[in-house]
Formats: structure tokens, sequence, C-alpha cells
């Protein structure tokens, strides 16, 4: 059976029964030169992982790629960026609520852990690891 963009679209966001928005959000650079952003209804008992996947299937330019570590898959390249080992750019996963204007919080867990919440922000952030020298720089110079 054959099946229209459309309508496979329409089975992955079908959301029958209670639903929860969440807001997902892909950043690049430690300034975001870049940020996209996109608004969904998913299932209660979904995860940042299905947030990720869903994104993947509306927009084929979102291709995510991951390793798995013990069993889980961890982000290693989102849209073509992967992640750089020599510059210390790598994709990080950060949570935070939207009614908040706080910081984003770093996740360590793999997507497949995080379960969603109401009024969610998932952020996907391409950016220089926090033990970069670079940043740790910049920080000293902000701070001074």
């Amino acid at each position: 059976m054959c099946m229209i963009k459309g309508e496979a679209l329409e089975r992955i966001l079908d959301v029958n029964g209670e639903a929860i928005s969440v807001q997902y959000s892909m950043w690049i650079g430690n300034k975001i030169e870049l940020a996209r952003t996109w608004r969904l209804k998913l299932r209660q008992n979904s995860t940042i992982y299905d947030v990720i996947e869903t994104v993947a299937k509306i927009d084929n330019r979102q291709m995510v790629e991951y390793n798995v570590v013990e069993g889980k898959p961890f982000i290693t390249s989102l849209g073509g960026l992967e992640d750089d080992p020599e510059t210390g750019t790598f994709w990080f996963l950060h949570l935070r609520s939207l009614k908040s204007d706080g910081q984003p919080e770093l996740m360590e867990q793999s997507p497949v852990d995080l379960k969603l919440k109401p009024n969610l922000e998932v952020i996907l952030w391409y950016r220089p690891g926090p033990w970069n020298p670079q940043i740790r720089a910049a920080e000293k110079t902000r701070s001074s």
C-alpha cells in the first residue's frame, strides 16, 4: 500500500487522547547564530527521542544520527552537521520550561530516558563543549 506524504505525517502526528504541547529548537553557535523552532503535540508518554524523530520525519533537512552507548542513542549529527572533536564542537541536549526566560539546563541522559512534560522546550544546541579552552577564556573576560 502506497501512502502519500500527508497521510504519513498525519499518522505520525495522530495524538488521540491526551497530548502534550512541546517546542523543539535547534540552535547553532555560542551566540546562537542560527535557530530553528518547531511546535508539536505528542502523546503524553512520549520521550525527547520521539520529539527528535518526529521532527526528522516532518522536515527531511533534520536527519539525525546517533552513537549508541550501552544500548542508548546519543545525537552525533543533525541536519548534516556532525560532532567535531577537533574543534570541541558537539550537539548538546538542553531542556527548559516555556514559562521561563532562564538558561536551558544541559541534559546528560539519552533522549530515550527523558519523558516529555507539559510546556517544555527541547533544545539541541551545536556548540563548543564547556571544557573547551575558548569557552573558558570567553567566560573569564565576561566576568571581569
